[in-house]
């Protein structure tokens, strides 16, 4: 049984925002307006770029959950301490790697409508170092982090507690509070999320994103750090946004 849950939404944000981390791109001015609040939390300097008179709504929608026991049909397990193999079915078999997960879901024909990640910290580059790499957000998928593991409910799930790191820290080497200009983080992701053409449907709640260095070229690399969204309206709840 599903039961439908009224999500607050950030209406009417116009022009070029920019507070860090996270970037639209609806067109390419670069005009400063104004701040952001809500939702998305600990944001930041330099991080939110919104640009053109597009509007980003992060939309009031029923955003339907699972109430009872979660079924391997819909969910796809991810655990930091997974053994080698899983197929994401269950936390038993977790996937390892988040990418696996999001792999899954984006062929729709699977299924997955959430994807479950416990505590730990999450790169998106499968060991390979590159800058390029990042998580990609998908229209009807929820991302969901604050697990132990062995949940059956998302109510029973602690963001709080249990801090799931989304990093672009690719070769561990940042050095912590040195800041987005530090050469510590001159080979971090340029962004951790993209969320490209989605709507209110992909979902991002419970993660900390951390890390994201976007001093690239050419556009966009140059913005979006945290997470880079381009003509899109993603529900982003009971996230933080450090150090992008």
């Amino acid at each position: 049984m599903r039961k439908c849950n009224l999500v607050k939404a950030i209406n009417k944000i116009s022009t070029s925002i920019e507070l860090g981390g996270i970037a639209n791109t609806n067109d390419r001015t670069g005009r400063k307006g104004r701040s952001i609040s809500g939702n998305i939390k600990n944001i930041g300097s330099s991080e939110i770029m919104i640009r053109n008179s597009m509007l980003l709504r992060l939309v009031a929608f029923c955003a339907f959950v699972i109430s009872a026991t979660a079924t391997a049909g819909d969910v796809a397990f991810v655990s930091a301490s997974a053994k080698p193999g899983g197929d994401g079915s269950s936390w038993e078999t977790a996937f390892e790697d988040l990418q696996d997960a999001i792999d899954l879901a984006s062929n729709a024909k699977n299924g997955i409508t959430q994807i479950w990640v416990t505590a730990g910290v999450y790169k998106p580059d499968r060991g390979s170092g590159d800058r390029g790499a990042s998580y990609e957000m998908i229209s009807g998928v929820g991302f969901y982090g604050g697990f132990v593991g062995g949940e059956n409910k998302l109510e029973e799930r602690d963001p709080k507690a249990n801090e799931t790191i989304l990093s672009a820290d690719l070769q561990d080497n940042d050095v912590p509070g040195a800041g987005i200009i530090d050469p510590s983080v001159f080979d971090n992701s340029y962004h951790v999320l993209i969320a490209e053409n989605v709507d209110a449907t992909a979902r991002l709640d419970g993660f900390s994103i951390v890390g994201g260095t976007a001093h690239g070229s050419p556009f966009p690399r140059n913005v979006g750090g945290g997470i880079l969204i381009d003509v899109a309206s993603p529900t982003i709840e009971n996230c933080k946004f450090v150090e992008n």
